[in-house]
């Protein structure tokens, strides 16, 4: 059974009873946090994806979520789990938090990604077969005419060999095959645990294993297989199932315990919505100004490498007048009532993205046509949002008239449209919303 929480919520310690035994475990890590509160100590998961033990497999949802029923919590874990296979680890900032690398070559020790894997492949290709060959006698296959003419006498006939009886090649699938059980078995073991979570549908494959496993002997089992195979296929294969049944074996060892998920969940949002966005900020700040160092005599000494860097920077022409999107990607499980906030992003964070568009206004909008519009956005649980829905601004006297848009996203139409690879386009007419000069 999966067991279901959320990000960011505190749970006490009696919350976390079913889990106790890899408590320690996520606390090391960093995925599980105490917090102090006036009712007594707060544990907080600081992680979205999932944690899986021999034991065990644990769902932690996104912030941003309302508690859902267990069918929802389900359905919604599918769908961050199809986020993380889409991802390119390589291509996203602060890689190293993230537990999801789906090329099986660079964590073969990741149980949910061999389960993955060896699922793929078994709707693609199979259960493992191994051909055997053998000559038999007077059959109805191929004659094997080397076998024939070097092992049987023919009998001339008006100087003509005739061969009465003939060797023939056949070839068939190997039944008795170890490494097929042990292909059935471990097919078995990942369907009933993983395919659920995973999105795979129900399959049948025989159990062929009726003895206790012997994970040492399969394990020796393999590796002689893997001695006599070339097919590229194969060989990725029974590969895959020694890294799958050595974690078995050492299922009771201290690093009995898998991650496929991330501390960073907000470079996720940030990427997909930079993705969908079609993001311009390598061509529009290519050559923004850069802090330099000098000395007292005004001598130049060195350039910092890093410059402004807005999340998502898009520009759009229509009617002859051109308008620059200054979108932050915040991760906040943002609230705004008619009195009152929560979860706000900090002053600095504020003041920050006023000071991009002054930059970008004073570096490339000269131009009378062109406009800004400058917008935090954030993640939310709400059907009745179409893509993005403006919902208020912020101001500080000191930019003058300048403002930032509010503007709260559906997550699960933005994860949708991020897993079917469909990108935004026109982004004034997503969000519809005055756009400030």
């Amino acid at each position: 059974m999966i067991k279901y929480f959320y990000e960011e919520y505190g749970y006490s310690k009696d919350d976390l009873y079913g889990i106790l035994d890899i408590f320690h475990k996520l606390t090391e890590r960093g995925i599980l946090k105490r917090c102090k509160s006036k009712s007594g100590d707060k544990y907080k998961f600081k992680y979205v994806g999932i944690v899986a033990t021999q034991q065990h497999i644990i769902s932690i949802l996104p912030k941003y979520l309302e508690i859902k029923t267990k069918g929802q919590e389900l359905l919604i874990t599918k769908k961050i789990i199809k986020l993380f296979k889409k991802i390119d680890p390589s291509k996203v900032s602060n890689e190293e938090d993230l537990y999801f690398d789906t090329n099986l070559g660079n964590d073969d020790s990741n149980e949910i990604i061999i389960a993955d894997y060896l699922l793929q492949d078994y709707f693609l290709n199979g259960i493992y077969n191994k051909e055997c060959t053998y000559i038999d006698m007077n059959s109805n296959n191929d004659i094997d005419w080397d076998e024939t003419i070097n092992g049987i006498d023919p009998i001339l006939i008006e100087d003509q060999p005739i061969y009465f009886n003939t060797y023939h090649t056949i070839s068939d699938i190997d039944t008795y095959n170890q490494v097929t059980k042990i292909h059935a078995w471990a097919m078995n073991y990942c369907y009933m645990k993983y395919a659920d979570i995973l999105g795979y549908d129900s399959y049948y494959v025989e159990s062929l294993v009726t003895d206790v496993p012997n994970y040492d002997s399969w394990i020796n089992l393999i590796n002689i297989e893997l001695s006599e195979i070339y097919d590229d296929r194969n060989v990725a294969l029974l590969k895959s199932l020694i890294n799958l049944i050595y974690n078995k074996l050492n299922s009771d060892e201290s690093n009995d315990i898998t991650f496929y998920g991330t501390s960073s969940f907000h470079i996720i949002w940030e990427y997909i919505l930079s993705y969908l966005c079609d993001n311009n900020y390598n061509q529009i700040c290519k050559d923004m100004d850069k802090a330099k160092f000098y000395s007292l005599q005004n001598e130049y000494i060195a350039t910092k490498t890093k410059t402004l860097e807005p999340d998502i920077l898009k520009l759009e022409e229509c009617d002859n007048s051109k308008t620059l999107f200054i979108l932050d990607a915040k991760y906040y499980n943002f609230k705004l009532y008619n009195a009152s906030y929560e979860h706000s992003p900090g002053i600095e964070d504020i003041i920050k993205q006023f000071m991009y568009e002054e930059v970008l206004r004073k570096k490339y909008l000269s131009n009378s046509n062109m406009k800004t519009y400058n917008a935090f956005v954030f993640p939310a649980d709400d059907s009745t949002i179409d893509i993005m829905k403006p919902i208020g601004k912020l101001k500080i006297d000191y930019f003058g008239g300048k403002e930032i848009i509010l503007i709260l996203a559906n997550a699960e139409k933005i994860f949708d449209a991020f897993i079917k690879d469909k990108k935004f386009g026109n982004l004034l007419g997503l969000l519809g919303c005055e756009i400030s000069k």
